[in-house]
């Protein structure tokens, strides 16, 4: 007599028969996002870690963010006037604003995508959130802008650097050192203002050190070295190492309202100066 556990699978078999297949496993979940009322494409998303991951670019783009992905330094950056958030792939620290904030899983690349968490996400950019029925949805009230062809539409006219074609010149004449020294949030920080355009400011923070002869007062100008990336401030004079080496850019106007500097830098980047 053949063993009991035998005669189970053979009794399973003919009953497989019977009803003309063995029934396959249950797939995976169809995952969907949902922003400010539409499905947004290209999200890929996926269940990692407890976590739903969607696709960086079309999720914060449909959400009013632009989105930005340096290969080299795998840096991804989601912002808009006033508002920054950078992560880096592989790692779970990223900064809101200069603040330090912790991702619940690392992004990652997913079919030439950057992968974010997408409630995480939702939350750091002020959005209102939900889950049902494997859906995600995310609502700010952001309507795309409907502009002509060629025009900017988001003009500052307010701005020495506003031109409808995104064309920013970099100011080439002398700029004055105002602030230099230990700040308790930036660290060893700079501030200089453009003598061009009175009132604009450039500040840089949490250097590790300065170029050699500088001081408060001084006259620096395109291409000249002020000093060195690092991770000071957040303390009394001293203090370093509280988040990863990088430089905080800010450009301010005559109210110290901060510009939104990355079309400039995009544009420095492809008009370096020569040293």
């Amino acid at each position: 007599m053949q063993p009991s556990w035998k005669r189970r699978i053979l009794a399973a078999l003919a009953l497989a028969a019977l009803l003309g297949t063995v029934p396959a496993p249950a797939g995976a979940a169809d995952y969907k996002v949902i922003s400010n009322g539409a499905v947004v494409a290209g999200a890929q998303a996926e269940m990692v870690s407890g976590q739903l991951m969607t696709a960086v670019r079309p999720y914060a783009e449909s959400l009013g963010y632009k989105v930005s992905y340096d290969s080299k330094s795998k840096m991804i950056t989601v912002s808009k006037p006033g508002y920054w958030l950078t992560m880096w792939i592989g790692t779970h620290v990223a900064f809101q604003n200069d603040r330090p904030v912790w991702s619940p899983v690392k992004p990652y690349i997913k079919n030439g995508q950057a992968m974010v968490p997408a409630w995480w996400l939702a939350v750091r950019l002020g959005a209102e959130v939900s889950y049902s029925n494997s859906t995600l949805t995310v609502q700010n009230g952001y309507q795309s802008p409907k502009s002509e062809a060629g025009i900017n539409p988001n003009p500052r006219p307010d701005s020495p650097f506003a031109d409808p074609t995104y064309v920013f010149p970099f100011p080439e004449g002398a700029t004055t050192i105002i602030r230099y020294g230990w700040n308790t949030l930036g660290g060893y920080r700079l501030t200089i203002e453009l003598d061009d355009h009175p009132g604009y400011k450039f500040y840089y923070a949490h250097l590790s050190g300065y170029a050699p002869g500088l001081y408060e007062g001084k006259h620096v100008k395109k291409g000249q070295l002020l000093g060195y990336v690092g991770s000071t401030g957040e303390g009394p004079e001293g203090t370093y190492g509280k988040f990863i080496d990088h430089l905080h850019f800010t450009i301010y106007d005559r109210n110290w309202n901060a510009i939104n500097s990355y079309p400039l830098l995009k544009y420095w980047e492809g008009n370096k100066a020569k040293l």
